[in-house]
């Protein structure tokens, strides 16, 4: 007897407390260049396979931010090109989750 195909996983944008431990446990991050880190790892939502640059610096302007003390947070979204229909109308990409990314201190 055939086995049928996994359903599809829709589009929701959602996130949950667990998504930032999934991505603490299996993403990497490396060094992409000059104040970039390149963020690599599986979707905690999807699984689908992401590669998400990380801007680590900024134009500073007229001021000076305060120093960092400890992690860096990120916001993160999914930006996989699987399917996840319906999609909302202009979203072409991601399955609609999204976390905070930590960024040691050391790497920030």
């Amino acid at each position: 007897m055939p086995v049928p195909p996994p359903a599809v996983l829709g589009y929701a944008e959602e996130s949950e407390p667990a998504y930032v431990q999934r991505v603490a446990d299996h993403f990497t991050l490396r060094p992409y260049g000059k104040g970039l880190l390149l963020a690599c790892g599986p979707c905690p939502r999807c699984a689908a396979p992401l590669e998400i640059p990380v801007v680590l610096t900024t134009v500073r302007l007229m001021w000076r931010a305060p120093a960092r003390t400890g992690p860096l947070e990120v916001p993160m979204a999914c930006n996989c090109h699987e399917d996840h229909d319906p999609r909302p109308d202009g979203v072409t990409e991601g399955c609609g989750a999204f976390w905070l990314l930590g960024v040691p201190a050391e790497l920030a």
